[in-house]
């Protein structure tokens, strides 16, 4: 995460450092709903998260994830743990979702018929 460039503004007082034992290491599921890419240009505008960032990464780049969530937890842990459960409530609902979307609802004529093959006596094909 350090650059040549990042390092110099660093040294000359523009950007912060933290120390590895002032650090909360986070480094969460990797989810669409919190990757870097889509919270990024938002979470850098939270108080202090701009100090530690680069201004301009070279083309086609990011910041780690480990690195980035593990400064938003440290400056921002109520805001990190928020994001992480909300991002699980998105996730789970949607997993929800998809299963009802595939249940198959089978009439008890159906049933019992289907019961005759072993290969459909299993209990999640019958519940």
């Amino acid at each position: 995460m350090v650059t040549y460039p990042f390092l110099k503004m660093i040294l000359k007082g523009d950007k912060k450092l933290l120390k590895t034992n002032e650090v909360r290491i986070c480094n969460p599921p990797r989810y669409d709903e919190i990757s870097v890419a889509h919270l990024y240009d938002t979470c850098v505008k939270l108080p202090g998260m701009l100090d530690y960032f680069p201004d301009v990464y070279p083309k086609g780049r990011q910041c780690s994830r480990e690195y980035f969530f593990s400064i938003l937890s440290t400056l921002h842990p109520e805001y990190t743990k928020e994001l992480l459960m909300k991002s699980k409530q998105v996730r789970f609902a949607g997993e929800e979702e998809e299963q009802v979307q595939e249940t198959i609802e089978v009439s008890d004529v159906w049933a019992e018929q289907l019961k005759a093959f072993p290969q459909f006596t299993s209990k999640c094909w019958l519940e």
